[in-house]
């Protein structure tokens, strides 16, 4: 059975005991229309026990229970099949507290879906406070591929957790960056590791605008450079 399907019985599933789904699954398949996505993120609510989905799950397939090396306790880690793994977060609060706690590290993550709503947004961030229609902003820009930092890491702890999910997205997922990689936080960049992750952040997203740019206007690339340099 493909991915898909898998993954669409576990999200079905996680509706029915008032859980939902929210993470990378939403952002590309939901979102963006694509087939492929990494696994399924499922929060589950105080008084909602991941077993119960689980339970239900294991009637049709087969689940293995795995932990990862960065193992949180509030997360049951499953693998369906052999396919599709399945991450269950047992948050400590109900849906409202959860669309309160803002804490969200990109735009192209706010989104959720729930037995209520098929498409939803956790919260508008503050930059986007005074677009007229910002639920459909963060929209069109996912679909674009293109999102913003909206997380400010508190911590180098949180400042590399955070350059290393931009990094995926930008380098090995074709994501575009539309702000600063940490911007006035690049302070907390304290080793060289970190420092590295963001240039190649920034280095990869200009080296890339230069060959669109020079695809789609067919100028030499001696003159996409001082347009670059110019730019900047």
């Amino acid at each position: 059975m493909e991915r898909i399907y898998i993954a669409r019985d576990v999200v079905n599933a996680s509706l029915a005991h008032d859980a939902w789904v929210y993470g990378g699954y939403v952002r590309d398949v939901i979102v963006c229309g694509e087939t492929y996505f990494n696994d399924v993120d499922i929060c589950c609510p105080k008084g909602v026990d991941p077993i119960w989905i689980v339970r239900s799950l294991s009637t049709k397939y087969t689940l293995k229970r795995f932990s990862t090396p960065n193992h949180y306790e509030n997360v049951d880690s499953y693998i369906i099949n052999d396919s599709v793994v399945v991450q269950f977060v047992s948050y400590n609060g109900d849906f409202k507290d959860w669309c309160e706690d803002f804490s969200v590290d990109m735009t192209c993550n706010l989104f959720y879906q729930s037995r209520r709503v098929h498409l939803g947004v956790r919260y508008i961030p503050k930059k986007f406070r005074t677009s007229q229609n910002p639920v459909q902003d963060i929209i069109t820009m996912t679909k674009n591929k293109v999102f913003d930092r909206i997380s400010d890491p508190v911590s180098s702890v949180r400042a590399r957790t955070l350059l290393r999910r931009m990094r995926n997205m930008v380098v090995y997922y074709g994501w575009t960056c539309r702000n600063e990689v940490l911007g006035e936080y690049m302070d907390l960049c304290d080793d060289n590791y970190m420092k590295g992750i963001a240039a190649s952040i920034s280095d990869f997203q200009v080296d890339r605008q230069k060959k669109e740019l020079q695809k789609y206007s067919g100028l030499p690339p001696y003159l996409i450079d001082t347009l670059n340099l110019d730019y900047q």
